[in-house]
């Protein structure tokens, strides 16, 4: 992700991690923001496109995501663009995970 008035680099966003059980393709998502550019909103409009793109043309079946319990901004997020939490901490991280409509 980079500044449109500068070109500086202010964030990444992108799968990783892709992995087949069965025939169904299940990546995680990472993303990072720098902090300035936090509460603006750029990260849920990058990730809405990035899950689209995983669902509609990688045929992805699940995404999920992990998060450090004191990251409440990632939370937020998360829970916002509908991923569901995990109910137990595994390796002191929150597991988020969401499904595809399409398939």
């Amino acid at each position: 992700m980079f500044d449109k008035r500068n070109n500086n680099l202010i964030g990444t966003c992108g799968f990783h991690y892709l992995r087949r059980t069965n025939d169904n393709l299940i990546v995680e998502v990472g993303f990072d923001l720098s902090k300035p550019y936090w509460g603006k909103g750029l990260m849920r409009e990058v990730m809405i496109e990035v899950i689209r793109f995983g669902f509609t043309k990688m045929g992805i079946f699940i995404i999920d995501a992990t998060v450090e319990p004191e990251n409440e901004r990632s939370i937020k997020l998360l829970s916002k663009l509908g991923f569901k939490r995990e109910l137990e901490l595994k390796d002191n991280l929150i597991y988020f995970y969401l499904l595809s409509a399409v398939n």
